[in-house]
């Protein structure tokens, strides 16, 4: 059996910080997650949008290993 580690890579676009792309982070580190489920939900939690953002932002988990 092969061991995969997930992530969930973030897109920011827009707003006054123009455009940007990296894994999530927690505390400067890569956040990582055992399954692609918990990765796909984590993705789907920061995909709320709210109202008054200026920036377009899009989240999809991808497998780290």
């Amino acid at each position: 059996m092969t061991y995969e580690t997930w992530g969930v890579w973030c897109t920011v676009w827009g707003g006054v910080t123009g455009h940007r792309e990296g894994w999530m982070k927690s505390n400067g580190e890569i956040r990582t997650f055992d399954t692609k489920e918990q990765a796909e939900a984590a993705a789907a939690r920061m995909s709320v949008r709210s109202p008054y953002a200026t920036a377009s932002y899009s989240y999809t988990a991808m497998r780290l290993t």
